[in-house]
């Protein structure tokens, strides 16, 4: 999808795009599933000794594209409920418009609500 609609090339190319994860197991690996997903199949037009290495074993086209990560400790994306003012104001916005209060007044919502508080 994204290179049909010349978001990105065909290829990977690092001036293109940089790829960040937090440092959990999870993230590292869904962003590796996303890369071979997009560089990784055999219509990529992907070279061999320019974009794979030849050698024995090596996961067909698979192309090792680095993924960066920080210290989780320090990494502000890995912390869902750091405080963020923006964040504050548009999740009350959300939580006053007239689709969340319709939503939760929803009697299916409800006893779903209820049924999924007994399970904790």
């Amino acid at each position: 999808m994204y290179v049909d609609t010349g978001y990105l090339a065909k290829t990977y190319s690092s001036k293109e795009i940089y790829i960040r994860a937090v440092d959990t197991d999870r993230t590292i690996n869904s962003a590796i599933s996303n890369l071979v997903g997009m560089y990784g199949q055999k219509d990529t037009g992907n070279t061999l000794n320019q974009h794979y290495p030849e050698v024995a074993d090596w996961p067909d086209q698979y192309v090792p594209i680095p993924i960066h990560t920080g210290f989780r400790s320090i990494d502000d994306a890995s912390i869902p409920d750091a405080p963020c003012r923006r964040r504050s104001k548009l999740w009350k916005w959300v939580m006053n418009s007239s689709e969340m209060i319709e939503y939760q007044e929803d009697d299916t919502v409800s006893i779903l609500q209820v049924f999924l508080q007994n399970m904790i």
